[in-house]
């Protein structure tokens, strides 16, 4: 029993051969061009996804700046409509309350005309 634990204790498992090792070599390589063919497609989709945040970003201050142009001209309209509104109820009022950058009368006379 002795000699058999001996024997147990000193085998050792066979040395890869010649095959074994090209057959890891020819895995490795295939792991490497799988894993630059990925890198490569995440490469492709990251550029895609910069050039549509640019986008995106271009986008956005136009929508911005449209946006606060809209408001401005919806602001000025309604003043421009409650001026005539009062002018209907007070003829008097157009020369209260006719902008300074209008000549005179011609606010009155383009109101009127509407």
């Amino acid at each position: 029993m002795d000699k058999h634990l001996n024997m147990a204790l000193f085998s050792r498992t066979p040395k890869a051969s010649a095959s074994d090792l090209e057959a890891l070599r020819a895995e490795l390589e295939q792991l490497r061009s799988e894993l630059t063919k990925r890198t490569n497609e995440l490469s492709m989709i990251t550029a895609a996804t910069n050039g549509l945040d640019q986008r995106l970003v271009v986008i956005d201050a136009r929508l911005t700046n449209m946006t606060s142009e809209l408001s401005n001209q919806l602001h000025e309209l309604g003043s421009e409509m409650q001026v005539l509104a009062e002018q209907q109820s007070d003829p008097d009022v157009c020369d209260r309350t006719r902008p300074t950058t209008y000549k005179p009368n011609t606010y009155c006379q383009r109101a009127s005309s509407i």
